[in-house]
């Protein structure tokens, strides 16, 4: 060590260290092959918990240990880490350890890939050697094994994307490495033939599946490793993104510095490791060794300039870091919303967001909103307020491309889902009380009776029960509930329970969320409209309002290699809209519209071909009945590039929810469902969406025609709500749709239009064809039909006409004052978000049933997305489980002894009845 002069310091800490980690390296190697052989496929919590119980165990057994182990300090080289991150490696705990064992394992890497991040890293990690470039292939391929077999023979790299459950069988050699060698040379077997294999050669899998099951077979063949984006990888990756757009030059220089930073540390490597390499090969005096000492002051000259170069950087890094931490709530909000559209794949298959779409939609964001305050002068208040804006706006954009792709019945669950995630990530809510929201009591038995059994469902007291020992409700039984039976009692029928509920709870809490968990205790019903209130006073309303479906506004954020996806709902026909859309932009005529079944694949294929070429539309509807021709259409959307495809060309596609549409197309189209809105208020201002001023203007008869066109579409909605009760509503769950409507309106137009001067309206002759042809005609039950006869007669009628005139006993509802059609929008506006049983002639009691269902698939579709762990000081879902499991068990009666039952009671003709009894015990 004295030798080596002025690289002392440097070289006394290094020998250090190197004495720690030789009394470890036994336990560390241990530990290690077990990460790399077992580990790969898990999530960071699993891998933690594996690796302190093994340490213990080695500890039991005398060998030491790094405590806390690291992979990256026991295999890792900073060096090289520091490269993969600069090929966009996500700079994460999990991502680099992946990345290690990638690097040190014996088995090719099958990664878990659903965001793609590990792809662009191996992408951006292997495109460096001109000599022998990348090559991409796929399964689908028809030519991916002669790619293959070219790549073994020269050396290349290979990755193969979107890998399925099952690895095509003449791959087998391949993954298990079985070299033959012939004549000193290796070689190794691909299907038929034998080829030469140069050691060069490498091999990376990668699947789309977020949570694939493959078999024990392929399993040994390969290294699983988990690529999935963690919160801490994908918040750097965001953070980065809102740098870059926020403070450009800053972003440039640090990724400078970051590079300068690499060359240097690559560079004291390279002088460290020729130094140690000349000590171990130095022989005799090391002062007589020439090039050693030579070495020696080239490496402390190096390493002088290295270190004032890195000193430098540091300080400059100092900066940065200071300014970019300025952004890291932004990056942190990121990251939430991506996790809450990443998780919603769990409830639809076709519920797929790529994370470079989501990526492109937060710099859309970033770019839309608006700037700071003028008026404020402080510089972190500035920031502040411009973070604030950039995350309201982002929610916003989210939320709307969002739940244009969700049916009616998931729009509400993702605005909860986007509030509640962002409260839990900002500590602004208890995982224990939203875990209580969606769980309620699950427990048999109750701690304490009823108090009030003839009023109090069992149900709402065991509810109460649990609430009470929630974190924040201590005292809610004896303090708020039990000294004051009788204020409570009118909460059980009351048509506004929450207001009441609010002032009963007033001396133990008034926080909302605390309020909507004792709602959901004592009045499950109103769990649905308390939850849109918290949604709007939490976010804003316009979360609880997803705008109407607008076909050319999803036009415009389209490109020519992104496709545009209907999803299909019984009865929905967007053809209607979409060839108005092509009408105004002159693709009508042009358009090719081919209904996919047997045999049109190739037809389909021949016409996206020439399309392309030429800059036409194609549509290709009901692609769910052609499950076999799926892969293919995958295989042309990825092939289509901005480079080689017109710009004008555009693939339409329509389909049902199927779990065999390809992801690819799902992550990277824009998707839009095809579904009448969810109540009275969305369904009028989806209907007026579409009602265009002039064609409203243009009636003979505008007065008259703009107060039976309101109640047309009034009508329209009541119909299409009442389904939600159930048998009250309607006997058969009918699909009444948009046609149904547009037909009407076109022949209430037509009758106005012809109707000589002086002539009566003639109501019964639009009622008549309402009633019995268009909505009439999907009526199958007779009393169905008498009741739609009797609910038009109630909208197609001279009282309409009177502006006194509603439409229910409220006074909410009527026909507005004629106007422009901002007027009658406007009016929708200031309708309320939902309507109660007597807008369509029920008793209050007919929502019951109907709320209950709400409120169970809402809170429990919203359950089944948590994280099955514990949070908050709560009990994670395996220890509730199992509390519950040993709570039945306990519960179950002892078997039946059929051998003393058959001696008690033996088979005899007389007595029939001990054969049955026998039967019985047995089943």
């Amino acid at each position: 060590i004295s030798g080596l002069g002025g690289e002392r310091d440097r070289w006394t800490d290094f020998s250090a260290k190197l004495g720690e980690k030789y009394e470890n390296v036994t336990g560390d190697i241990m530990l290690s092959a077990g990460v790399v052989a077992y580990l790969g496929s898990f999530v960071s919590s699993y891998r933690e918990e594996a690796l302190t119980r093994w340490a213990s165990a080695l500890a039991g057994h005398g060998i030491t240990c790094s405590n806390p182990f690291s992979l990256r300090e026991t295999l890792g080289d900073e060096v090289q880490v520091r490269g993969w991150v600069i090929n966009k490696l996500p700079n994460d705990a999990v991502s680099i350890e992946n990345a290690i064992m990638l690097e040190r394992s014996n088995r090719w890497p099958l990664m878990i890939d659903p965001q793609g991040q590990a792809n662009r890293w191996i992408k951006n990690q292997e495109s460096k050697d001109e000599d022998r470039p990348l090559k991409v292939v796929k399964q689908t391929q028809a030519n991916f094994v002669r790619t293959i077999e070219g790549a073994l023979q020269f050396g290349n790299p290979v990755l193969m994307e979107n890998v399925m459950e099952s690895i095509d069988p003449v791959l087998e050699p391949v993954l298990l490495k079985q070299l033959v060698y012939v004549g000193g040379a290796a070689t190794i077997k691909l299907g038929d033939s034998t080829v030469d294999y140069d050691p060069k050669f490498k091999m990376y899998l990668t699947t789309k599946l977020r949570n694939p099951h493959y078999p024990p077979e392929i399993c040994v063949k390969v290294n699983l490793l988990n690529f999935m984006a963690t919160s801490d990888g994908l918040e750097d990756q965001m953070q980065g993104i809102v740098v870059a757009k926020e403070e450009e030059a800053l972003e440039k220089l640090r990724e400078r510095l970051v590079l300068e930073d690499a060359e240097n540390k690559a560079a004291l490597k390279g002088i460290e490791d020729k130094i140690l390499y000349l000590l171990k090969n130095s022989t005799g005096n090391i002062l007589d060794d020439e090039v050693l000492i030579n070495t020696l002051a080239e490496s402390k000259v190096k390493s002088n300039v290295i270190e004032v170069k890195v000193a430098e950087a540091a300080k400059t890094q100092v900066v940065i870091a200071k300014t970019r931490q300025g952004y890291k709530p932004v990056a942190f909000h990121a990251s939430i919303l991506f996790f809450c559209i990443a998780d919603l794949m769990a409830i639809d298959p076709m519920y797929q967001y790529s994370l470079d779409w989501f990526i492109t939609l937060f710099q859309q964001g970033i770019t839309q909103a608006e700037a700071a305050d003028p008026m404020i002068s402080n510089k972190d208040d500035k920031l502040r307020d411009r973070m604030a804006n950039i995350n309201s706006t982002v929610d916003y954009l989210l939320y709307v491309n969002v739940s244009r792709s969700l049916f009616e019945k998931d729009k509400l669950l993702f605005s909860f889902l986007l509030t509640t995630k962002l409260m839990l990530g900002n500590d602004e809510l208890s995982m224990a009380h939203l875990r209580f929201l969606l769980q309620g009591n699950s427990a048999v038995d109750l701690a304490r009776p009823n108090p009030q059994p003839d009023w109090l469902p069992q149900k709402c007291w065991g509810d109460l029960l649990l609430l009470e020992t929630v974190e924040g409700f201590s005292g809610l039984l004896d303090k708020v509930f039990l000294n004051q039976l009788k204020a409570w009692r009118p909460v059980m029928d009351s048509t506004n329970p929450a207001d009441e509920i609010a002032k009963l709870a007033k001396p133990l809490t008034s926080d909302p969320f605390e309020l909507m968990c004792i709602v959901r205790a004592m009045r499950p019903d109103f769990v649905v409209p308390e939850v849109k209130r918290f949604i709007a006073n939490q976010l804003d309303e316009r979360f609880i309002s997803p705008p109407p479906l607008n076909v050319m506004d999803c036009y415009k954020t389209s490109v020519c290699n992104m496709p545009l996806i209907f999803v299909l709902t019984p009865g929905a026909d967007p053809m209607t809209e979409l060839l108005k859309v092509a009408n105004s932009l002159d693709f009508g005529q042009s358009m090719k519209s081919i209904s996919l079944g047997q045999g049109q694949g190739p037809l389909a294929e021949e016409a996206i071909t020439i399309a392309q070429q030429k800059g036409l539309w194609v549509c290709l509807q009901n692609c769910h009945l052609s499950v076999s021709w799926l892969p293919t259409l995958e295989r042309i959307c990825e092939a289509l590039s901005p480079e080689r495809v017109h710009q004008d060309f555009r693939l339409w596609l329509t389909s049902e929810p199927s779990p065999h549409f390809p992801a690819y197309v799902l992550q990277n189209g824009v998707k839009m469902t095809v579904e009448p809105p969810k109540g009275m208020r969305a369904s009028l201002t989806g209907s007026w969406f579409k009602i265009e001023e002039a064609w409203l203007e243009s009636c003979e008869r505008p007065a008259v025609f703009k107060k039976l066109l309101f109640a047309l579409t009034f009508l329209h909605a009541t119909v299409i709500e009442r389904r939600k009760f159930g048998p009250l509503g309607w006997n058969v769950k009918y699909v009444f749709s948009g046609p149904d409507m547009s037909i009407c309106m076109d022949q209430l137009k037509i009758f106005l239009d012809d109707l000589p001067e002086g002539n009566d309206i003639p109501y019964a002759a639009l009622a008549y064809l309402a009633g019995e042809c268009n909505y009439g005609g999907r009526c199958t039950d007779d009393k169905d039909r008498r009741c739609l006869v009797n609910i038009i007669s109630e909208f197609y009628n001279p009282k309409v006409l009177d502006d006194a005139h509603r439409f229910s006993p409220s006074g909410l509802y009527y026909a507005p004052p004629t106007g422009g059609l901002e007027s009658y929008r406007e009016y929708i506006k200031s309708l309320p978000f939902s309507e109660g049983p007597e807008l369509f002639g029920l008793h209050d009691n007919a929502n019951i049933s109907c709320a209950l269902t709400e409120t169970s698939e809402l809170l429990g579709t919203m359950q089944g997305l948590q994280p099955q762990t514990g949070g908050g000081g709560g009990k994670s879902w395996d220890e509730t489980l199992l509390e519950l499991a040993v709570e039945y068990a306990g519960k179950i009666p002892e078997k039946y002894d059929i051998e003393m039952a058959l001696l008690d009671f033996p088979v005899s003709y007389d007595e029939c009845m001990n054969t049955v009894l026998v039967q019985e015990l047995i089943r």
